[in-house]
């Protein structure tokens, strides 16, 4: 696994798609999922879509409560948008 928290690509998924996209290694539209280059995000926290190049980032835990860890990261680096 990439080490501080640096992905290549960040989806927003629910939480169930989430478990089932860990349980089955493929997320909701059919396409696999690969933990060391995706990172899951819940979609009602925002930030920026990936893919991000590959490079310097940021990564900064900013809370821990109940079950979710909360990450603030940032890249200045980012490629254009994938047509979804």
């Amino acid at each position: 696994m990439p080490g501080r928290g640096s992905f290549p690509e960040a989806t927003p998924v629910s939480d169930a798609d989430a478990v089932e996209a860990i349980r089955r290694s493929q997320l909701p539209r059919g396409v696999a999922f690969d933990p060391r280059v995706t990172a899951l995000v819940d979609p009602a926290e925002g930030g920026a879509a990936g893919p991000f190049q590959p490079g310097a980032s940021n990564a900064a835990v900013e809370a821990i409560d109940d079950g979710r860890i909360r990450v603030r990261v940032s890249d200045r680096r980012r490629l254009p948008r994938r047509q979804r």
